[in-house]
């Protein structure tokens, strides 16, 4: 398993692409750990998916990575709640969160699927907007996050628009995948999932179910960072820049299979508080909506 040091403080293994021909599903647990896929997992519902995913046989890339210092989306911290308000608005995120009960354990995986949004500029030509949906874990001081992340701005008299895949285990950097192609208006499919009994090691898996492509990493915690995670989310957010913050016009999105689960334990998490997004003035540009257990919409409110 090669190991990319991506910082001094910040490694990847990465896993080598499997012979032509590879049936995922008939292999042996040996044949999937060393061409990186998931094992088969012991919940029903999440090996039913599995069995789904991987009977589309994928193709399988071998992910290549560029540290990101200036990419400016905060790190996911749990926002605290204010109480008897429903729904939480900050100037940065929309979407959905749960916050497991005081000793209730520690939350090990994450999944969701949406499709890629596309976006537009808003109403201020000179400004540049993004959108950057995400699946995130975060506890002790730190956070693991993996998603798409995407921005726009006019130059020579077209739309630019910029997008990539990427991940961060905060206080870490951003780090972009280069090599794994997802278009506007792909589905997406994201998994983190910490190894069992660890903290400080986990794999994030991306499927474009779309084009049929897949990737698969593991990811080591910052030195002294360890995820004890008792808070989930799956947000869109929009980055600081140094006019502002601005949300690209993105109409709707949805965040399909919105599960999260335990290291230890059968139960299922899902998204149970909302939240919203304000503009610079406090107004509502980004609504967010729990549809069900395993559906939550984010709509473009904003001018």
């Amino acid at each position: 398993m090669p190991t990319i040091a991506l910082t001094k403080d910040l490694t990847v293994h990465t896993f080598a692409a499997p012979p032509e021909g590879f049936k995922p599903l008939k292999a042996d647990k040996a044949q999937l750990d060393r061409y990186g896929y998931p094992r088969r997992p012991a919940e029903a519902p999440l090996a039913k998916h599995w069995e789904e995913v991987l009977s589309s046989n994928p193709q399988v890339v071998v992910p290549t990575f560029r540290v990101m210092d200036d990419l400016g989306l905060e790190p996911f911290d749990a926002e605290a709640l204010a109480p008897l308000a429903a729904p939480q608005r900050t100037d940065f995120i929309a979407g959905g969160q749960h916050q497991l009960a005081p000793g209730a354990g520690f939350l090990r995986w994450v999944e969701s699927t949406f499709t890629i949004p596309n976006i537009y500029l808003g109403p201020n030509r000179d400004r540049t907007y993004s959108c950057a949906p995400w699946v995130g874990l975060s506890g002790n001081f730190t956070s693991l996050q993996a998603g798409w992340y995407s921005y726009c701005y006019y130059s020579n008299g077209q739309l630019q628009r910029v997008f990539f895949p990427w991940w961060r285990w905060a206080p870490a950097s951003f780090v972009g995948v280069t090599n794994f192609t997802v278009a506007l208006g792909d589905v997406l499919s994201v998994v983190i999932c910490l190894d069992p009994g660890s903290f400080v090691r986990a794999r994030i898996s991306m499927n474009n179910v779309t084009s049929k492509q897949a990737t698969s990493f593991i990811v080591t915690a910052p030195a002294g960072a360890q995820l004890q995670a008792t808070t989930v989310g799956w947000m869109m957010q929009a980055e600081r820049f140094s006019s502002g913050r601005h949300l690209a016009r993105m109409g709707q999105m949805y965040f399909d299979r919105t599960d999260a689960g335990l290291h230890e334990g059968p139960a299922f998490f899902h998204p149970t508080q909302p939240f919203y997004m304000t503009d610079e003035n406090g107004n509502d540009i980004a609504y967010a909506n729990i549809l069900s257990e395993m559906m939550t919409e984010v709509r473009y409110a904003g001018p």
